[in-house]
């Protein structure tokens, strides 16, 4: 196993930093424009959209039956070829599905901020609470995303295990990310958080050395 190098560090540390400053550029932006792409690209009719096969199918990749449905599939197929390790592929994606979605639950929980559609006002202002109200069985909180987080934490994952996959999964993570703005059921910071941290954990869980392909 090859040791870790100093120059190795120093790298990883820049690319730390680096994402790091873009990740909170892109939030202080989206920050900043929440309430317009709220009253922007909210749709009138929610019902009649949610009624249509193209939004049921990109909200549905944020759904975790999904993952753990092609997960299954995948692991089938590694048992029948004798591939991967302890954690088989398929295992590495529903995951990735779970843990990015779980982290989006866990945000609710002490940053309680209403959805834009529960606020009662729905005109883009941000209604906070206090934290672990959710036990209390208050409020309706949005940040972050939860189905962008299961979409983002499956997707992430698929295209590390499987090159250029990335090209189909990423958008399709994408597409349920904007099924959220459409409907009003969460601000852009919403969904721009949930897909952030969702890509972080699957990169460090499907990253160099955590998985087996073969």
């Amino acid at each position: 196993m090859r040791s870790i190098s100093t120059q190795d560090r120093r790298r990883a540390r820049r690319r730390a930093v680096a994402l790091s400053a873009v990740f909170l550029l892109g939030l202080v932006a989206l920050t900043l424009a929440d309430k317009w792409v709220f009253t922007t690209m909210r749709v009138g009719d929610r019902e009649a959209i949610e009624r249509k096969d193209w939004y049921q199918f990109l909200r549905a990749i944020g759904y975790l039956p999904v993952w753990i449905a092609i997960g299954a599939a995948m692991i089938a197929h590694d048992v029948a070829r004798r591939a991967g390790g302890p954690l088989r592929r398929g295992g590495l994606v529903a995951l990735g599905a779970a843990l990015g979605g779980g982290a989006a639950e866990l945000l609710k929980v002490v940053l309680p901020r209403q959805r834009p559609i529960n606020n009662g006002f729905e005109d883009g202002t941000y209604i906070w609470g206090t934290p672990f109200e959710v036990f209390q069985g208050v409020g309706n909180h949005g940040l972050a995303s939860s189905h962008v987080g299961v979409a983002f934490g499956g997707a992430i994952v698929v295209a590390m295990l499987f090159p250029g996959s990335g090209w189909v999964a990423i958008p399709l993570a994408l597409g349920c990310g904007l099924t959220r703005l459409l409907t009003g059921a969460h601000f852009a910071t919403d969904v721009y958080i949930a897909a952030w941290m969702a890509s972080v954990i699957s990169v460090w869980l499907a990253g160099p050395g955590r998985s087996s392909t073969r």
